[in-house]
């Protein structure tokens, strides 16, 4: 037990320190794993003599060494997986036998005895809690090293899959239940991103879309038994679905965004299994919905006591994320399916979130209208031109009041509304905003030159402000607004390169280029903005940072080279001279960029 104590400390202090010195930590990671291989091999051999550290803790440590050598615990891996697999696939030892209620609660170290009163009488069912705890660290164990591993663990996703789908809905623990829910998360993901891989087998490619429905199914099915069932007290088994539902959320993603040939997801629903999901997913969030309204009423009552408000108030807030991993699943279905979506939409959402829409100025509960609102925001960014003509407005009716209402301090709301204006911008017909500029343009213009912490929500009103007015195709380029289009322009360049938000900076960053290269930015007087912004913008790519695609780096070399011709000698050694020397060497290089 010592020789295991000190091997979990070494791990776990390798772990910690090489968050900030990788590559240091990363050869004493390998050095513990060649310590490590013998112990497994005396396991798999049953060499008692030669077990000298207990299995739990050999494995554990070998998880923790594997989140610090990511892919290249691939060497390691297939000395320590079977044992993990063997763990969540043994079979468990259950027992029923007759007994009497005072006799039923009984347990020892290893095992643990409940009754089951019914008709037939009290029934003693005794399970072993090793085994149990043994599914549970096998599960914890695989999510790390899934995790880490990331593509490099795909070859190993099969087995996995087939060993804790099956767990999901283990009825004897709640612990690994939701652990198992956990750990197909990162083992869909590193599959979906191996079938991504040149030169993998076929069936290696085809995998994620062979898994994906029986996956989310499972999944949802056993939320639903959850959430419905009378068998279970809530309290009890609230950590249970949050695991569950963002395991979910996680799947959805990662079967979205990572993309096979001709930029096609690489796992997707059919239009059935989208349609059964979305209804299972509505008639949960019908029951959620109407338990947060009581919730409201109950914590509103004038006789409701601190404890009653704090379990109201820890109800609301677990519903809240219930909520929001459920609405990303069926935002991710309308994104993989598109225009092919639009029967959903009208059939099954439209009836459920459109008149969550608005809320009435004293309706505490705003996680509905936030709900609503990012899935219309989807319909119109995803499902094609139709979608945004006809469902445009309605989003437009649920936005206008979150951002002119001044008194709106929910962060998330107001960011959910700013992105519904930049997709009517990009997508919906042109008449529609124009309607209400003079309404939209100043609320943008305020959140955007705020001052906050909140530098998502100022970025993204950015980005909507010059979608709306600034951008060759912006649909208000030429309406009053109320606001001075040279304000616009100078706040625009003054908070460029945005960062946050990197589909909404790449968007930015190509507007940007289109109207230097239409004419519609004066580059004699807008220099030092325009060197700044694109010296920062080449720094942060080279940083890892997808704010501009190659393209938009080659049309930024063209618009150096353009200045180093047509700018005053002075004003351009000036503005170099203002640079740090980093970006100084990133417009030297623009500038020779071939």
């Amino acid at each position: 037990e010592q020789r295991g104590a000190a091997l979990e400390a070494m791990t776990i202090v390798s772990k910690a320190a090489s968050a900030s010195e990788e590559n240091v930590y990363k050869m004493d990671a390998r050095n513990i794993m060649t310590m490590i291989l013998p112990l497994l091999e005396s396991y798999a051999n049953n060499d008692k003599q030669q077990i000298l550290v207990p299995l739990e803790q050999t494995l554990t440590s070998s998880a923790r060494i594997a989140s610090i050598l990511e892919q290249d615990f691939s060497e390691f891996a297939p000395a320590v997986l079977p044992f993990l697999l063997q763990w969540a696939t043994q079979e468990l030892d259950v027992t029923v036998t007759d007994g009497v209620e005072d006799e039923a609660d009984t347990e020892d170290l290893s095992s643990v005895t409940v009754s089951l009163p019914g008709i037939m009488g009290t029934r003693k069912v005794s399970l072993n809690t090793t085994q149990i705890q043994e599914k549970a660290q096998a599960a914890r164990s695989i999510y790390e090293i899934a995790n880490a591993m990331g593509a490099a663990f795909g070859p190993y996703a099969e087995p996995c899959v087939t060993a804790f789908l099956p767990l999901v809905g283990f009825r004897y623990s709640a612990e690994v239940r939701s652990t198992s829910a956990q750990a197909l998360a990162p083992i869909f993901s590193s599959a979906c991103q191996y079938a991504i891989t040149a030169g993998v087998p076929a069936n290696a490619r085809s995998f994620p879309q062979q898994v994906f429905a029986p996956l989310v199914k499972s999944i949802l099915k056993e939320i639903m038994f959850l959430y419905k069932s009378t068998y279970f007290d809530m309290d009890d088994i609230v950590d249970d679905l949050l695991a569950m539902a963002d395991a979910l959320s996680e799947i959805f993603f990662s079967a979205y965004h990572y993309k096979a040939e001709k930029q096609w997801c690489i796992a997707s629903l059919d239009r059935n299994d989208s349609d059964e999901l979305v209804a299972t997913i509505l008639s949960l969030l019908q029951d959620i919905f109407k338990e947060r309204s009581d919730a409201f009423t109950k914590g509103r009552a004038d006789d409701v006591d601190q404890d009653d408000l704090a379990r109201v108030e820890n109800h609301l807030s677990f519903t809240a994320q219930i909520v929001s991993s459920f609405v990303d699943c069926i935002g991710y279905i309308l994104k993989s399916r598109g225009q092919d979506s639009i029967g959903i939409f009208k059939d099954r959402i439209v009836p459920f979130f459109g008149p969550k829409l608005t809320a009435s100025a004293d309706d505490a509960d705003k996680v509905g209208q936030h709900a609503a609102i990012c899935l219309f925001d989807d319909c119109v960014e995803h499902c094609g031109s139709y979608a945004a003509a006809t469902y445009g407005e309605m989003l437009l009716y649920g936005i206008v009041p979150v951002l002119t209402n001044i008194s709106t301090n929910d962060g998330e709301l107001k960011a959910a509304a700013v992105y519904g204006v930049a997709q009517l911008a990009r997508h919906a017909p042109t008449k529609l905003l124009e309607s209400v500029a003079r309404t939209i343009v100043p609320c943008l213009y305020q959140i955007a030159a705020s001052q906050n912490e909140e530098t998502d929500l100022s970025e993204g009103a950015l980005s909507s402000l010059a979608s709306m007015t600034l951008f060759p195709s912006a649909p208000c380029k030429n309406a009053s607004t109320g606001i001075d289009p040279a304000l616009i322009l100078g706040l625009f360049l003054n908070a460029m390169p945005i960062q946050n938000d990197e589909s909404e900076a790449q968007f930015c960053q190509e507007g940007l280029c289109s109207m230097i290269e239409a004419g519609e930015i004066d580059i004699l007087s807008h220099t030092p903005a325009l060197l700044r912004i694109i010296a920062q913008t080449i720094c942060l790519v080279s940083d890892g940072e997808e704010v501009a695609s190659e393209c938009v780096l080659s049309r930024y070399s063209k618009i150096v080279k353009q200045m180093l011709t047509s700018v005053n000698r002075n004003i351009l050694n000036e503005t170099f001279e203002s640079l740090e020397s980093r970006e100084q060497q990133a417009l030297q290089q623009a500038a020779s960029r071939g």
